[in-house]
This record gives C-alpha cells, sequence and structure tokens, in this order.
C-alpha cells in the first residue's frame, strides 16, 4: 500500500515498510541486522537531500525490512518492492545457480586429462602400428582399443558411492544430508567461518563486568555471572540505579534492557529502584555528544535527580575529570575491551529548579563507574564448535 513519495509516520518498534528518506526525526536508531548482520543500532539524522532528488546518504535512510528500536520521525519513500535494498537482495539471489561440487570439478580435470593422454596413446599406436606392420584397418581398431581401456567407466560409479558411504558415516553422528554435494564440499572445507551474532551468541546484551572508581569501600571491579553471583557489593548499587535512571522506563534497546535486567536481579528489594519517580526531561545522543541524560523529580524532597550514560569519553569530558582520574577510566576501559565488552559510562548529579540547561554540560556531573556488556555464547556451543 506504500508507493513513492507516501510519507511514512514511524514510531519504536516499527517496521519500516520501504527505503524512505529521514525527514524528521528524534533520536532515532534503526536496527539493520537483516541487511548488515551488526547487531547494535545505527543512528539516524533527519536531513532532506537538497535539491529533490538528490541521492540520499546512509546517515538519514530508512530501509526496508529493518526496525525502529527508538524515537519516532517522518520519513519519505523512496524506493518500494524489487527496487528497494532488500529488493535487489533478492533479485541478486534468485539469479544464483549451483556451483558444481570440488569432486566433480577435479573428475572433470581428470577426464580431461585422461582424454588427452589416451587420445595422444591411441594416435602414436595407430602410427606405429600402421607403419610397423602396414595393416591400417588393424591399426585403427587396436588404437580405438587402447582410448576405451584408458577411459575408465567407473567414475559414475565412484561419484554416487563414496559421497553415500559420507553420508552413511554422518547419519551414524546424527546428521542428516540433504544433497551428496554437501558431503563431496565438506571433505574439501579446509577453513570453517561461522557468523558470531544470533548464532553462536544468544544476540541478547548481558552485563558482565562493573567498574567503580577505587576509593574507601570500593571493590574496583566486578565480574558479573547470574549463575554464581549471588550478591552485589554495595559500591556497585549507585552505578546499576544510575544506569537504569539514564534508560527509558520500558526500554527496547538491548543494552537498556540489560541495565533493568541486572537491576531486578539484584536490587529487587533495595531502595535504588524507583518506579515511582517522575521523568521531568530528555537530554539524547546527538553527534557533538554521544551521551544520554534524563533528569527525574523525586517522590521526597524538591532536587532532581540526573542521570547520564555513554561514550566513556563522553562522560568524561562531561564530568570534567582531571588528567589522573581520566588516565583511570581510560585504563578500566582498555581492560574491559580487552575482554571482548563493549563499555559504557554513567555519570550522575542533582539540580535545583525546572529552569533546565540548553546542554547537558551545564549540569554538574559526578562519575559514578563504568558498565561492560557482552553477547553470551548460546548453551552447547562449546560442544557444537568442538
Amino acid at each position: 500500500e506504500v508507493v513513492r513519495g507516501d510519507v511514512l509516520m514511524l514510531a519504536e518498534g516499527d517496521r519500516i515498510a520501504a527505503d524512505a528518506v529521514l525527514i524528521q526525526g528524534s533520536e532515532m536508531q534503526v536496527d539493520e541486522s537483516l541487511l548488515t548482520g551488526e547487531p547494535l543500532p545505527v543512528d539516524k539524522l533527519a536531513t532532506e537531500p537538497e535539491p529533490a532528488g538528490a541521492a540520499a546518504s546512509p546517515a538519514n535512510t530508512l530501509y526496508s525490512g529493518t526496525l525502529l528500536v527508538r524515537g519516532h520521525g517522518l520519513a519519505r519513500v523512496m524506493a518500494t518492492g524489487k527496487h528497494s535494498e532488500i529488493g535487489r537482495i533478492g533479485q541478486a539471489l534468485s539469479g544464483l545457480g549451483l556451483e558444481s561440487s570440488p569432486l566433480k570439478q577435479q573428475m572433470a580435470r581428470l577426464v580431461k586429462l585422461l582424454a588427452l593422454v589416451a587420445l595422444f596413446a591411441s594416435l602414436f599406436l595407430l602410427a606405429a602400428y600402421g607403419l610397423m606392420r602396414g595393416d591400417w584397418l588393424a591399426a585403427l581398431l587396436a588404437a580405438i582399443a587402447l582410448a576405451m581401456a584408458l577411459l575408465p567407466q567407473e567414475f559414475t560409479v565412484v561419484l554416487t558411492v563414496i559421497p553415500a558411504l559420507g553420508a552413511w558415516r554422518l547419519s551414524r553422528q546424527n546428521v542428516l544430508t540433504r544433497r551428496i554435494a554437501a558431503i563431496e564440499t565438506l571433505g574439501a572445507t579446509s577453513v570453517l567461518c561461522a557468523d558470531k551474532t544470533g548464532t553462536l551468541t544468544e544476540n541478547r546484551m548481558t552485563v558482565a563486568e562493573l567498574f567503580v572508581p577505587e576509593s574507601p569501600g570500593s571493590a574496583g571491579s566486578l565480574s558479573i555471572d547470574y549463575a554464581t553471583t549471588s550478591d552485589l557489593p554495595e559500591c556497585f548499587h549507585t552505578l546499576v540505579e544510575y544506569s537504569i535512571l539514564a534508560s527509558v522506563t520500558d526500554p527496547f534497546d538491548p543494552m537498556e534492557k540489560a541495565f533493568h535486567r541486572l537491576g531486578q536481579h539484584f536490587l529487587q528489594d533495595t531502595e535504588h529502584l524507583h518506579r515511582d519517580w517522575t521523568l521531568m526531561q530528555t537530554y539524547g545522543l546527538t553527534p557533538e555528544l554521544r551521551a544520554m541524560s534524563h533528569v527525574w523529580r523525586a517522590r521526597v524532597g524538591d532536587a532532581h535527580v540526573v542521570a547520564a550514560k555513554g561514550a566513556p569519553e563522553a562522560i568524561v569530558d562531561l564530568c570534567h575529570l582531571d588528567s589522573a582520574d581520566q588516565a583511570g577510566v581510560a585504563a578500566a576501559v582498555e581492560a574491559m575491551a580487552a575482554k571482548g565488552l563493549r563499555v559504557l559510562a554513567v555519570a550522575g548529579g542533582r539540580f535545583d529548579g525546572e529552569d533546565w540547561p540548553a546542554i547537558e554540560h551545564d549540569f554538574d556531573f559526578e562519575f559514578i563507574g563504568l558498565l561492560g556488556l557482552a553477547d553470551p555464547l548460546r548453551a552447547g556451543i562449546p560442544q557444537a564448535v568442538t
């Protein structure tokens, strides 16, 4: 029902119906894993191309089939159906043909080689027999017999029986084979490549490590294992609390969902979960500052609580840390990143009144800590890889 020129009204959780250029939007993030395989959402900026008809850039283009995971906005449809990016992929896939298996390709080369050998051997026998005995008819028959003897007839049997034996061996290991060519290809495989996200992993972000600056009573860093970690030290409670306050109440983003799961698991019966607080103001991600902030009004007291989360360098910039503290945070970030974790920083502060600053830098933030997120392996993957 969507055609070129239509304007789509998009909200968080919508599946985008066609390729479109974003003409108006707020804090837009899109999951493009259907096209790119990347699990992390991509930021989109509303910049309508000028003049009309100019090519849109990936930064302001929404693609058919992708999922809007944050924000809302308006987008003008540019392409539908086979003219969209996912449509072009479908057309390309429909034009693919089946390739010969490695075994058949090797057999074809062997047959050509044997055919050349048989041809030269037969011509040599024909010439030698005819010149030595003078009976050219007998020489021709001998050459034909030699050619037939040099071209074995067992190739068809080999191409059928050997892969069938391979399929039988695999079936004894509980592996079913749909196409015999798969057995031939498997036999020629030297390197096995597997996609990680969603295949080896759960495609679900989980908080794996916490870090707070060392101070009296602080534990520094802590690895989180939901199966074995029974209690969260008190020094990490504020970090988890403010990471939730800096997220939306009903999250769609995988990272924000991970923060909420962490809080529900370890802070369920504490004073650090504030379901009765009111969100007063939000500051979204911008190209200039890769951080977002929420201003909350507590049910008790007049002061507003400000919570921010984002890229470590952005949070460090908001907190105006000195060089020594910046070096300590950078070392912690490097240590977490070396473990393959995605690292976010959290800061907090308080604000009196309701004359909200225009930018987040005008808040008096205090650095709280770091959270390292991982995409955990699916159960049984180590055994499957082995």
